[in-house]
């Protein structure tokens, strides 16, 4: 099973392989869906998140911060890879 998890003070999201599908779920939101792809599945949380809030906030923008994950996060994968013992 591929596990991905995106932290951040405020979020927690967990993007889970299973099968053919790609499921991703916002914890704080209690948001779950899935995709065919992980693309997919990220950008049906965005329009999920977006329908939740109500929002009219452009699909690409919300998820690219799921997405595109910033310099330190990128850093504490690459440390939790190489260590994953001790958590990064």
């Amino acid at each position: 099973m591929d596990i991905t998890t995106f932290n951040d003070p405020e979020e927690t999201i967990r993007i889970v392989r299973e099968d053919d599908w790609w499921l991703i779920h916002h914890d704080e939101l209690g948001i779950t869906t899935q995709g065919k792809t992980r693309l997919h599945a990220i950008l049906m949380l965005a329009d999920a998140i977006a329908a939740y809030n109500d929002s009219d906030e452009d699909l690409i923008e919300l998820s690219k911060d799921v997405f595109i994950p910033d310099e330190e996060m990128l850093e504490f994968i690459e440390d939790y890879k190489e260590n994953p013992d001790d958590g990064g």
